[in-house]
């Protein structure tokens, strides 16, 4: 990443979480202990996925986000493909190299991960990313 993007790299922010949580050893990210509300980690269970998914989906009710149910842990899949071909303009061959699909396109997963439930096909490719857009509260495709 250029260096004005350098705040985006997993890796530093890998580095960042290691150093932070002082973690040596064992499971990188790791259970919790919800009792009493004390965040304290265990350091032989790791994170499970649908705890996950909990806790984002809290922190994501917090900060005033709708439809939280829209989001997993796909979500930062499906976000770090959207920002790499929207934002970075990184061609498509880039993009299946660094997710780890096959780069001769014969799934169509990446192309999947590229459209957002918010994507309207009605909408005129200069409003797409525009700022302050208004998205829709529902699904443009099931309408749920």
């Amino acid at each position: 990443l250029p260096r004005d993007k350098a705040h985006l790299c997993p890796v530093r922010w890998m580095i960042w979480w290691l150093q932070e949580s002082g973690i040596t050893s064992g499971y990188v990210f790791r259970k919790f202990n919800d009792k009493k509300r004390e965040r304290v980690r265990t350091k032989t269970r790791p994170l499970t996925q649908p705890k996950f998914i909990e806790y984002l989906r809290r922190l994501l009710t917090e900060v005033g986000v709708d439809n939280t149910y829209a989001y997993a842990c796909h979500s930062f899949r499906r976000g770090g493909v959207q920002f790499c071909a929207h934002y970075m303009k990184w061609s498509l061959h880039q993009i299946t190299k660094y997710g780890g699909w096959s780069t001769r396109f014969t799934s169509k997963t990446v192309h999947l991960y590229m459209l957002s439930a918010d994507d309207d096909e009605f909408v005129p490719a200069a409003d797409a990313w525009r700022l302050g857009r208004h998205f829709p509260n529902h699904c443009t495709t099931c309408g749920r």
